[in-house]
């Protein structure tokens, strides 16, 4: 299910393109992000991201990524496993592990329009955990989206 304004997409998408898949929105799972880590080698992963806009519609000011608890119900919280990076041209994951810094809130300062703005998401594990699908853990992203204004040139 897509937002009606800004979306997040996975599948190794191009900066300043149009492509990827998007991610689902509505907590059914139907296109999550997936990494598979080995937990007991304490495991990492790395993968590229991007968030667009619908058409018509632009980010204001900035905006926040973030890994947030969905499962409240219990004592664990796998959120610190999670960071953010922004993408500084890097060719692949591999790249972007090596030289990224990932943190667990990724702030983007430019406008986000109608195409790929590219950053980096890194899953890891600690030795010691249980192999587990976790679904407990959601990403969140906060900005102020508004209507693109279309500038007309009028001549007489």
């Amino acid at each position: 299910m897509a937002n009606a304004y800004i979306n997040l997409y996975k599948g190794n998408p191009t900066a300043g393109l149009v492509d990827g898949t998007l991610v689902s929105t509505d907590g059914a799972n139907t296109a999550p992000f997936t990494f598979t880590i080995d937990a007991s080698k304490g495991e990492s992963e790395v993968q590229k991201a991007a968030l667009r806009c619908e058409p018509g519609y632009l980010t204001t000011g900035n905006t926040t990524i973030s890994a947030y608890d969905i499962d409240t119900t219990d004592d664990s919280d796998h959120t610190n496993y999670w960071g953010f990076a922004a993408d500084n041209n890097y060719a692949d994951a591999n790249a972007a592990n090596a030289a990224a810094t990932f943190t667990p809130t990724l702030t983007i300062e430019d406008s986000i329009e109608v195409v790929n703005k590219v950053f980096w998401i890194k899953a890891s594990s600690t030795t010691g955990e249980p192999p587990q699908n976790d679904r407990t853990v959601g990403l969140e992203v906060k900005t102020i989206v508004t209507a693109a204004v279309v500038e007309e040139n009028y001549s007489s």
